[in-house]
């Protein structure tokens, strides 16, 4: 759906050419890489810059996934978003939250999907912890870039 796909970085993006690299060496290197500063700052449009020059073929499989106040729990907000866009159907009522977050991982290696998770601070911290942690433990293939203006939720 139009709604997970990869937005279009800003047409002007000036500076961070450093960090950019930094960046793209972290995802190539790990399933995890989690940008983060003050809200406001640009994390969002600066994923965006490294990502459409950097991984060209891979943007087509990555899914942006806001995170907003009030929205599911990160994990069941990941695992929707790849179970539509693989059209995968998910037994909701007997899940739990590990158990959504391993339908996640296992989703997101089918691609392998890459997924962008935008103000990750506005989940309850264990869980997107939990969430981060477990892409990092068993993710081979797909990548999770999380972009927070918290640091202490990491």
């Amino acid at each position: 759906p139009l709604r997970f796909r990869l937005p279009n970085p800003p047409p002007v993006f000036v500076g961070r050419r450093e960090e950019s690299g930094a960046l793209a060496d972290a995802i190539r290197r790990a399933p995890v890489s989690v940008v983060w500063g003050l809200g406001g700052s640009g994390k969002t449009p600066f994923v965006l810059h490294t990502l459409r020059p950097r991984f060209p073929r891979k943007v087509e499989r990555t899914l942006f996934v806001p995170l907003r106040p009030g929205a599911a729990s990160p994990e069941v907000e990941v695992a929707r978003v790849l179970a539509e866009a693989t059209k995968s159907r998910i037994e909701w009522t007997a899940a739990s939250a590990e158990g959504l977050v391993a339908v996640a991982i296992d989703l997101a290696e089918t691609g392998p999907w890459w997924i962008v998770v935008e103000d990750r601070q506005t989940a309850v911290p264990s869980r997107a912890t939990a969430l981060l942690e477990a892409f990092a433990k068993y993710a081979r293939k797909s990548r999770l870039i999380a972009a927070s203006a918290n640091a202490r939720r990491l």
